[in-house]
């Protein structure tokens, strides 16, 4: 009985370390990845780089 319960333990340990893992790789890449220009057609971008619309 000893035996099932650190194994199920270490399963637990393990789901939860990869869970943390592919959390922390997310956020560390999202920023890298978020980079998107300003400048479709409809936009114009003012003199503080803010995107306006333009109609």
């Amino acid at each position: 009985m000893e035996n099932s319960r650190t194994s199920t333990f270490t399963a637990y340990v393990t789901v939860a370390f990869l869970l943390i893992s592919t959390f922390v790789t997310m956020v560390v890449t999202e920023s890298q990845i978020v980079w998107v220009p300003c400048n479709p057609r409809s936009k114009k971008t003012d003199d503080a780089g803010i995107c306006r619309n333009t109609y």
